[in-house]
């Protein structure tokens, strides 16, 4: 099997990532906090793994089945010290 590394160009547009949080202090002892993230994790670029480890062929075909989607993840965080 012969070929070069795949290139190309993907682009996800996710301009709003929100990152809120909250802490309320229950006299000189207890804290109560809260927080919220949201985050979109870029795709690996290295020709091990990710969508660029394939044949320009394969690269081509996961860009135009619209399937490749980036890794996102939503935390939420409750607690009391």
């Amino acid at each position: 099997v012969s070929g070069g590394l795949a290139s190309g160009r993907i682009q996800v547009k996710d301009f709003f990532q929100p990152h809120a949080g909250l802490n309320y202090k229950l006299g000189n002892q207890v804290e109560l906090f809260g927080d919220f993230t949201e985050v979109t994790r870029a795709f690996v670029a290295a020709a091990t793994s990710g969508p660029f480890a394939t044949t320009q062929a394969g690269f081509n075909a996961l860009l135009t089945t619209n399937k490749l989607k980036p890794e996102t993840s939503d935390t939420y965080e409750v607690g009391a010290r």
